[in-house]
């Protein structure tokens, strides 16, 4: 068994309790990274301890948020090393992912469509957190609360092509992100390429244990990517850009490549937000009084894009202020776990469900008591969070990711 990080490298410090989902919501320290890399120790040195079945249920344990990695003192990440276990004790899970990542172009429209009459169609209890997930699935369009206005004069754009990587939901299910985001460069002055050719970051599909299917989506991004002249590359999914930022460490995608793409490539991939910073805004008369924040897993901890545009918009109130409406979402951030977790949807989903009912009770204190009755709305980063917040919300919250909430 082959394993990115060495578990002899975990020293027991056990900072990854304090930030690992599963065993926060569980309580199960044998659920813990630390308990997984000791676990995978051992296995190293005596593979029959561990049989296909047992292997595939410690396996789906794992949500894939990368937090363990970033609390590691030695970088350890569970994520690659369960994605290497299951590579080896493959099942349906991957089977089925598999072809819902790769087969997407045709069933995420299809489960999209399926989505508009969801709420409308009898389902068991058992069945409606799925028909509540088909249902996010289909694109129903809010109105903005932000008008973005043209730069001032002498804002220079980036002296290098730009061309958007818009993910897979995007590409799939909502392509007026793209459009939007098209617009919003263009605001800037600058006219991104037609996006061609690539398709999903791959990171899902090696944390499900398909390392294959992983390399050749890397392989055909990283082609694409050459092919259009290696421009910036723009991105408005966190989990996307985090995705793209790895693709440097994976030695085998560059052997054929000139020498200073690897590190160009990590300079390349931009976030969306980046751009826009200081834009001026117009709060319109469609702004909440009050929203939350949700800060993917993937986003930068302590210097997130997303979070400071947000903020950025939200302070600029005079408009706000004419019209009566307090728009602070200073504070009122979250980084819970959306419980979203890949492959882990279909192989642990009550783990998931647990994963995503303390996402809402975080998100749910941040609530002033006086507005308990109608709670304000949640604003994300990333794709995935979107549809899971999107699907498990309560009764009379709505979630938007921030492309959403923006017009020019």
């Amino acid at each position: 068994m082959s394993h990115p990080h060495p578990a002899r490298d975990c020293i027991l410090c056990g900072r990854c309790l304090d930030v690992c989902p599963v065993f926060l919501v569980s309580g199960k320290e044998e659920l813990s990274p630390k308990a997984k890399h000791q676990l995978m120790a051992a296995l190293r040195s005596n593979p029959q301890l561990l049989e296909a079945l047992p292997a595939r249920l410690l396996a789906d344990k794992c949500v894939s948020c990368g937090r363990c990695e970033k609390a590691c003192p030695q970088g350890l990440s569970v994520p690659a090393a369960l994605g290497a276990l299951r590579a080896e004790h493959a099942g349906w899970p991957q089977w089925l992912w598999q072809r819902w990542i790769n087969g997407g172009n045709i069933l995420w429209p299809a489960m999209a469509t399926l989505g508009r009459m969801a709420p409308r169609l009898p389902a068991p209890a058992a069945a409606r957190p799925l028909m509540e997930k088909l249902a996010a699935m289909h694109d129903t369009p809010p109105q903005p609360w932000f008008r973005m206005t043209a730069p001032a004069a002498g804002t220079q754009p980036p002296l290098r092509p730009v061309m958007l990587f818009s993910g897979c939901t995007a590409r799939r299910i909502r392509p007026r992100w793209s459009s939007k985001a098209t617009a919003l460069l263009e605001l800037a002055g600058i006219r991104p390429q037609p996006e061609t050719a690539f398709t999903c970051c791959g990171a899902t599909l090696e944390h499900a244990g398909l390392p294959d299917a992983a390399r050749q989506a890397r392989h055909a991004n990283i082609t694409a990517w050459h092919n259009a002249g290696r421009p910036l590359l723009v991105t408005f999914c966190a989990t996307c850009a985090h995705g793209l930022h790895g693709y440097a460490r994976h030695e085998e995608l560059w052997h054929e490549t000139p020498p200073d793409s690897a590190a160009l490539w990590t300079q390349s991939v931009v976030p969306l937000s980046v751009f826009l910073q200081k834009f001026p805004v117009q709060v319109l008369d469609t702004a909440p009084e009050w929203f939350r924040y949700h800060q993917p897993c993937h986003a930068p901890a302590q210097h997130d894009p997303d979070a400071a545009l947000l903020y950025a918009m939200a302070a600029q109130t005079p408009a706000a202020a004419a019209h009566g409406r307090r728009i602070r979402p200073a504070g009122m951030t979250t980084r819970q776990c959306c419980g979203m977790g890949g492959v882990m949807q279909l192989a642990a989903p009550s783990l998931c469900g647990m994963v995503n009912a303390a996402c809402w009770q975080a998100l749910d204190s941040l609530c002033p008591a006086q507005d308990n009755a109608c709670p304000p709305p949640v604003v994300t980063g990333c794709s995935g969070c979107t549809l899971q917040l999107s699907g498990t919300a309560p009764e009379h919250v709505a979630v938007h990711h921030w492309l959403d909430v923006l017009t020019v």
